[in-house]
């Protein structure tokens, strides 16, 4: 009996989700709580009733409320309540705080997974799984009871369904990016960026229906506005070891930074000594990435200049995770493309050297997280 491709993707899948929770959850447990998570879960979930935290009453830079209605509501199904974690913490405390964030992470890490096994191949899968697993900001926030496993999950799924709709030209996709980008909307300001960028990738495909734009863009940007509006400012400083290239090298690596730009280059100059037609979808899904990459460039270049150490806060790399998920995506699908463009053996070995120039760098990293 023949094994579908189908059938194998969905064990591969769950392997993937299977194995992320359990590195999660073991996370979870070694990890200490520490003073985000404590102060997030003592006043902005325990502390808050739901409608102040829906109304954006949450006294944190990020105001936004999902993640704290999402750990309200483990909390009210699982019994669970301290008022103690500042003296002392108990293994089933970091076990229900971090739930959401262990499974959100381990979704997301299947999904990319399972997205590029079963639109590429195997090979696709893997390419994808590496980049997940040699990802520093992954392994940082597999287990952290914030929010920034799910800005990980969402962004990916995002990215994924951008690169989905021109790849199908479905209308049905774009629903599908409304309501990823709603969610975004409800779990970070700071995701204007991305959904921003994804309007006018949307717009340059053609989508000239403004009611579609304003359901699938607009009403995003206006809920993550209603949330900024309302959240409170702080002034925020670069500590020496958290400078702008540094704080973008956290969420791609200097060998991954490259690659964002470097292979698509590559693909587009092939293409165009060979004749071939390219990739659009890939182009517009590397399209959408720079620009988000830009918008967050230009965002530190703000908060650069408008710093005031050592007074507020200090910027910190997890504000901009969404880069992580956009390397991800952007390199995986980069990778998978080139592959499909040598003939000769000396061009395959050519293109397999800068695949290894990518992933092997950090491999040893990688175990060294993995407690190994």
């Amino acid at each position: 009996m023949t094994i579908s491709r189908s059938f194998i993707t969905g064990i591969f899948v769950m392997m993937v989700f299977t194995s992320g929770c359990w590195q999660g959850f073991k996370l979870a447990l070694e990890k200490p709580l520490w003073t985000d998570e404590i102060y997030s879960q003592l006043s902005s979930v325990q502390g808050k009733s739901w409608s102040e935290i829906w109304t954006g009453k949450i006294k944190e830079g990020n105001n936004s409320p999902i993640f704290y209605s999402v750990q309200k509501l483990i909390c009210a199904v699982t019994g669970w309540h301290s008022d103690f974690l500042w003296q002392k913490q108990e293994r089933r405390d970091r076990v229900v705080m971090r739930f959401a964030p262990v499974v959100c992470m381990s979704a997301g890490l299947a999904i990319i997974v399972g997205y590029f096994t079963a639109v590429y191949s195997m090979i696709g899968g893997l390419v994808a799984f590496v980049l997940c697993v040699t990802s520093f900001m992954v392994w940082t926030f597999w287990a952290e009871a914030r929010p920034y496993a799910m800005m990980f999950t969402m962004s990916a799924i995002q990215a994924l369904l951008i690169f989905q709709y021109y790849r199908k030209e479905n209308v049905r996709v774009l629903w599908g990016l409304g309501v990823v980008n709603i969610v975004l909307a409800f779990l970070s300001s700071l995701s204007v960026i991305q959904i921003f960028a994804s309007g006018l990738v949307i717009a340059l495909k053609g989508c000239c229906r403004i009611w579609l734009l304003a359901l699938t863009v607009g009403i995003p940007l206006a809920i993550a506005f209603f949330y900024y509006s309302r959240a409170d400012h702080y002034s925020f400083w670069f500590a020496s070891h958290g400078l702008p290239l540094s704080l973008i090298k956290a969420n791609m690596s200097s060998e991954r930074l490259v690659a964002f730009f470097v292979i698509p280059c590559l693909i587009w100059v092939w293409d165009r000594r060979s004749g071939a037609s390219g990739t659009p979808a890939f182009l517009s899904l590397v399209v959408w990435a720079w620009l988000t990459f830009l918008g967050y460039c230009l965002l530190l270049g703000v908060l650069w200049i408008k710093q005031n150490p050592p007074e507020g806060f200090e910027i910190s790399n997890r504000y901009f995770m969404t880069l992580t998920s956009v390397g991800i995506v952007a390199v995986a699908a980069g990778i998978m493309e080139l592959l499909q463009r040598p003939r000769s053996v000396l061009a395959v070995c050519m293109v397999w050297g800068v695949i290894l120039l990518v992933i092997a760098p950090r491999l040893v990293k990688t175990l060294h997280w993995m407690g190994l």
